[in-house]
């Protein structure tokens, strides 16, 4: 099964040769790469550029929609939606077959099988619409898998991923929203399909998700999204400890409450999807609950 690759961006000049490096390195490499430059200030885009002109299955784009500060996840969900736009495109264009959509960013550095293994997976399970393998955060030369508690398949989930394209396209691409890729998990396990984590492949990063702003803003703006998207507040509790007691730094849980209580009191708008609502607000508890209890 091919696959196609989208990679949104930005301002990550010092991160293109490792980036370049990790795709090239797959065993089963993309058949078409689209890289989505959102408003790089440095030399990015000049570099993607030089890179695309040597290879004729890399394309690279500049994002065309952007949303006010402060929304700077639905700028993500611009991005690779725009980048799938152009893919779809392409590959009708050049006639390029492609049964699955792979997801990643400028940093992590994958195993050379990364996403041989991941299509094998989807090959072996026509139901299975995402997948991933483990994460690894670098941290001061020691390593630490990214995997959390409570028996919960989206709690292990990461964001480099393969998605099957009938699902994908099923729901409109990828949502605007705050956390999309486990909105899809969410809506996947509601309707039947599978979903992985393949411990036998992997990835390394050397930041955690959304820590280029700082660790600190950066997780309580995950506590933020938190509130938008419903979450109980004694989930975001425990949401917001388990991230620390895990993966360092292990101050996290204090900006992630700072962030949701603050999104509270200013009672900022909720997702307006009502299934992700009630899945964090009500299900997503009696799991904790039910798992507490055996």
């Amino acid at each position: 099964m091919n696959y196609v690759l989208i990679t949104p961006l930005k301002d990550e000049e010092k991160n293109i040769h490792t980036l370049k490096e990790t795709v090239f390195n797959q065993t089963k490499r993309p058949v078409c790469w689209v890289i989505v430059d959102s408003g790089s200030e440095d030399n990015t885009f000049y570099l993607l550029n030089e890179l695309a002109k040597e290879y004729d299955w890399i394309i690279v784009t500049k994002q065309k929609v952007f949303f006010e500060n402060g929304y700077g996840h639905l700028n993500f969900s611009e991005a690779i939606n725009e980048g799938y736009e152009l893919l779809k495109k392409t590959c009708i264009d050049y006639n390029i077959k492609y049964s699955l959509i792979g997801k990643t960013d400028a940093t992590p550095i994958l195993s050379e099988d990364y996403f041989e293994i991941l299509s094998k997976e989807m090959i072996n399970d026509g139901k299975l619409a995402i997948t991933c393998g483990i994460q690894k955060l670098v941290r001061n030369g020691n390593e630490f898998i990214i995997k959390k508690s409570y028996n919960n398949i989206l709690s292990n989930f990461n964001d480099i991923r393969l998605y099957r394209v009938d699902f994908f396209e099923k729901f409109g691409g990828y949502p605007l929203a705050p956390s999309p890729d486990t909105i899809l998990l969410i809506k996947a396990l509601n309707r039947g399909w599978n979903v992985k984590v393949v411990n036998k492949t992997y990835f390394r990063k050397n930041r955690l998700g959304g820590s280029k702003i700082g660790v600190w803003e950066g997780s309580k703006l995950k506590g933020r999204y938190m509130y938008i998207l419903g979450y109980h507040p004694l989930i975001a509790m425990l949401n917001a400890f388990e991230n620390s007691r895990k993966i360092p730094p292990y101050y996290q849980f204090l900006p992630m409450l700072l962030g949701f209580l603050l999104a509270t009191l200013k009672h900022e708008e909720k997702f307006h999807d009502k299934e992700i609502r009630e899945y964090y607000g009500k299900n997503r508890l009696k799991q904790i609950i039910k798992y507490f209890k055996r």
